[in-house]
């Protein structure tokens, strides 16, 4: 019975304790700031506008040539700007066009264009559709 006492006495004053120092602890609120990468949601949504997101489309467009993949380039485009950024020095231009089915590489090169003042009218259309002309202050 004394035994029963005395752990009850303990359990009493462990308890007693714990609520005091949970009282004196300092919950600070943790701020957690995720950036924002506002020009990959346009790219995104530009995608989404151009391809409905597929990587594997290819049409042929109001000037009678083929566009290809996520985000529609044309061949020369995708040509051109590839080599203006020098983004894949070591391929001829056939090799080039082995990576234009290639999303992640189209984004890659799309984010290069819009940041340029008026790379956006390389997709005019779908550009003014989810408001490129009007965000040009933060590409």
């Amino acid at each position: 019975m004394k035994k029963q006492f005395i752990i009850w006495l303990l359990i009493l004053l462990a308890t007693s304790l714990l609520i005091r120092a949970s009282r004196e602890w300092v919950y600070e609120p943790v701020k957690v700031e995720a950036e924002v990468d506002e020009l990959g949601m346009l790219i995104d949504q530009l995608a989404m506008c151009e391809s409905s997101g597929r990587t594997d489309i290819k049409i042929l467009d109001s000037n009678n040539l083929h566009s290809y993949g996520l985000l529609q380039f044309q061949e020369a485009t995708f040509i051109g700007y590839t080599k203006k950024y020098n983004l894949r020095p070591e391929m001829e231009d056939q090799e080039i066009m082995n990576e234009i089915y290639n999303g992640d590489y189209q984004k890659e090169l799309a984010r290069k264009i819009l940041e340029e003042p008026s790379g956006w009218k390389n997709w005019f259309n779908c550009g003014r559709r989810i408001g490129l002309d009007n965000n040009a202050n933060i590409l």
